[in-house]
Order: structure tokens, then sequence, then C-alpha cells
């Protein structure tokens, strides 16, 4: 039986390929990949899912959702934005 971050390595390419898709940047796929990866290692003492390609898949794309997200709350790098008209602070 092999574990998901052997899945994972197996599946690289397509992985990194699929979350630069997602990402539009390599550099921000293997940033994405590397937390993909911490992610499925954490996960070792389980039961590993019926269909383990998919499951490595599900958490990258996951992980690119949660990229997405702090990107778009925090265009700036801040947790304050100055530009934000109701002066709020944004979601960390």
């Amino acid at each position: 039986m092999s574990s998901l971050t052997d899945v994972f390595l197996r599946h690289y390419r397509e992985v990194l390929g699929f979350l630069a898709m997602r990402t539009g940047s390599r550099d921000v796929a293997q940033d994405c990949a590397q937390d993909t990866w911490i992610k499925l290692a954490e996960f070792q003492d389980k039961t590993l899912p019926d269909n383990d390609r998919a499951y490595v898949f599900r958490v990258a794309a996951n992980i690119a959702t949660d990229w997405h997200r702090r990107r778009r709350l925090r265009p700036h790098g801040r947790r304050y934005c100055r530009l934000c008209s109701d002066r709020t602070e944004l979601a960390r």
C-alpha cells in the first residue's frame, strides 16, 4: 500500500501543471504543491481514500482556492487596506 505522498510524487508533474493553470504562476504553483505535500503528509496515519489520485488533486485544488482567497482579501499584502472605502480591517 502506498501513502498519499507517494501518490503525489508519482503525479507531481500533473499536479504542478494543474496548480499552474489554477494560479496562473509557476512559482505560486510550486508553493501550492509544497503545501499540498505537507497536507498529505499529515494524512499518513489514516486509511487511504478509494481514489487516492483524485484525493491528491482535490487537496491541491483546495490549496489553490485558499491562495486565491488570501490574494483577494489582501491584494496589497497588508491586513489593513488604506484604499478600502469603509476602512475596515481585512480578514486574516
